[in-house]
C-alpha cells in the first residue's frame, strides 16, 4: 500500500479503491460508477 504523496490530486480516489473503504470520500455515486466500470472492463471478459 502506498501513501498518497505524489498522488495528491487523486489520492482520495486511489485510497478508496485500494483500501475498499465502506463510505469513500469521493462519494457513493462515484464509487458505484467506478465499480460498474471495473465490472464492465475488467470483471467480465468473454
Amino acid at each position: 500500500m502506498q501513501t498518497a504523496t505524489k498522488n495528491d490530486d487523486r489520492g482520495q480516489e486511489a485510497e478508496a479503491t485500494e483500501a475498499k473503504v465502506p463510505t469513500p470520500p469521493i462519494g457513493l455515486k462515484a464509487a458505484t460508477q467506478l465499480l460498474k466500470w471495473l465490472e464492465r472492463h475488467g470483471g467480465k471478459k468473454e
